[in-house]
């Protein structure tokens, strides 16, 4: 519990700091270029064989990370979605091939999108942790709350997601952050609809 934030805190400032010596080393980078920073500092600063070592282990971390989203994306649509709404009567058997199936499409998609990516990745990530960050109330209320009901985590979430959306695609007008990043407002409101739910309890639809 002690070492837990002592190592958080160490690994979150590993990063940064590689950036901002990528950003002295390489002023000129702007745009995409600039997620090219870390091989470029290894082939700068340690030899081929490190290099070469250090980038392969960072591949084999960030396969092994997509191979888990996959599995666990296509077992949620297979299990939360195909099964709990569509065919319930679905075998074991039918479930393994269909989630077989979603995780062929899924991977097409990801490729798809990694083609041609919408922003560098720090951009990419700040998106991710956003969409992510809509949980936090729910997640708090259903841990510390015996009363919330299930609507209510569902309709945080849902105007959350859309509120990240919408800031995304500039339908939700920058000005309304008041200067903070999108992140700040939409974790607000996705936490004003758990406390007004909580206040006011919505009733049973049973």
């Amino acid at each position: 519990v002690v070492m837990y934030p002592l190592v958080s805190a160490t690994m979150f400032i590993c990063p940064v700091l590689i950036g901002m010596w990528g950003h002295i080393s390489f002023s000129d980078l702007t745009g995409k270029a600039s997620d090219q920073v870390f091989p470029m500092m290894l082939t700068e600063h340690t030899p081929i064989w490190l290099a070469s070592l250090v980038m392969v282990g960072a591949l084999a971390a960030m396969m092994s990370t997509l191979d888990s989203q996959l599995l666990a994306l296509s077992s949620m649509l297979t299990r939360d979605i195909y099964f709990a709404y569509f065919r319930k009567t679905a075998s074991l058997k039918e479930q393994t091939f269909v989630g077989r199936v979603l995780i062929v499409l899924l991977a097409i998609i990801g490729l798809i999108i990694a083609k041609n990516p919408p922003g560098t990745i720090t951009a990419i990530a700040t998106q991710a942790f956003t969409g992510l960050a809509v949980l936090f109330p729910t997640v708090i209320a259903v841990l510390y709350s015996k009363t919330i009901h299930p609507l209510t985590c569902i309709v945080s979430i849902l105007v959350g997601e859309a509120a990240v959306i919408g800031f995304q695609l500039g339908i939700i007008p920058k000005s309304l952050t008041f200067g903070f990043l999108p992140v700040v407002p939409i974790v607000a409101l996705s936490a004003l609809i758990i406390v007004v739910g909580s206040i006011k309890p919505i009733r049973r639809l049973d």
